[in-house]
């Protein structure tokens, strides 16, 4: 007669489980054990395990049985779509620390792709804490992009948004723009407005420095009159927003 812990044991090592199910599996054992033994009037030394619960390997396949498994962790981490352009994946998923995530639409914790979403990502359109976009960059915490970008610090060849933004175009607390900045501190190449500026043209509520200076918003339509005299290619649309800019801005 095999006694209750080598049974167990014996039960234990036809299990298709993870370590977590075992054991609960073999406490749930032990109580099954002693609530049979008990209904018949037996001591653990008088009652065969097998004679009460049955063969360890059919006892072992009915608790598998009943467990429901989670999905391989490759398929919880890894995702790739059967559709491939170029023989690259339409679609790759990928949260494994140790893979970067690479197709036409890539997303995960490093990702590369033509949308690339993720932590740290790389693409055409780049979404991610840190990214860098070909034409479109957005970043929780830095993002660059080859037309656009928006983040933390935001850099970009044309519009930049962010805390620190760097671009043709920028805006944010601390704007360095080669045409245009808008912000807290700004340093622009022909036009900036903003708390302190330095600029061609520098519309300020605190201090500016450059060629054309105007006090805002007392002096925002001399300004704009300045900038379209300055810049007479500028269209029409743009100088509106400037204008608009000048005006409703405070110290």
């Amino acid at each position: 007669m095999t006694d209750w812990n080598s049974y167990i044991k014996e039960v234990d090592r036809f299990l298709q489980c993870s370590s977590l199910d075992r054991s609960r599996i073999r406490e749930d054992l032990k109580e099954q054990l002693q609530e049979i033994a008990e209904e018949r009037g037996l001591t653990p030394g008088q009652a065969d395990p097998e004679v009460l619960l049955g063969p360890p390997e059919q006892v072992a396949a009915e608790f598998s049985a009943n467990i429901i498994q989670p999905p391989p962790a490759r398929w919880r981490k890894d995702y790739v779509s059967d559709r491939k352009i170029r023989g690259i994946p339409l679609v790759h998923i990928c949260f494994d620390p140790r893979r970067t995530a690479r197709g036409i639409i890539a997303i995960g914790l490093r990702s590369v792709g033509v949308v690339s979403i993720g932590v740290l990502t790389a693409g055409i359109i780049s979404i991610g804490v840190l990214s860098v976009g070909l034409l479109f960059g957005i970043g929780g915490s830095i993002a660059v992009g080859g037309l656009f970008s928006c983040g933390g610090v935001a850099v970009a060849g044309y519009t930049a948004l962010g805390g620190v933004a760097v671009g043709s175009l920028a805006c944010g607390g601390v704007a360095v723009a080669d045409r245009f900045g808008m912000g807290g501190l700004v340093v622009a190449g022909d036009i900036g407005i903003g708390g302190v500026v330095h600029a061609r043209v520098a519309g300020f509520t605190q201090e500016g420095y450059g060629e054309y200076l105007f006090r805002l918003p007392e002096s925002a339509e001399e300004m704009a009159r300045t900038v379209r005299e300055l810049y007479p290619e500028t269209r029409k649309g743009v100088l509106r927003f400037l204008e608009t800019a000048a005006r409703s801005i405070t110290g």
